[in-house]
């Protein structure tokens, strides 16, 4: 296994596709937020929901982090 200073050395690239993958291992159930989290991602998609050009499409959101 790395050790977190190897994993600190790894390419963006490499470093993203091992939070991906990270995130996809966690069951579904298992993600909990807070009242006030629950709240504040509800209140963003309102917002986003009324005002879609706010949102980023994936090519946008890939060209932003590089």
């Amino acid at each position: 296994m790395s050790t977190g200073a190897e994993l600190t050395k790894l390419p963006v690239a490499d470093k993203l596709a091992l939070i991906d993958a990270l995130w996809a291992s966690i069951p579904e159930a298992e993600i909990t937020a807070s009242d006030a989290q629950w709240q504040e991602a509800q209140s963003r998609l309102r917002e986003l929901m009324a005002n879609p050009s706010l949102g980023l499409t994936y090519e946008q959101l890939k060209a932003r982090l590089g």
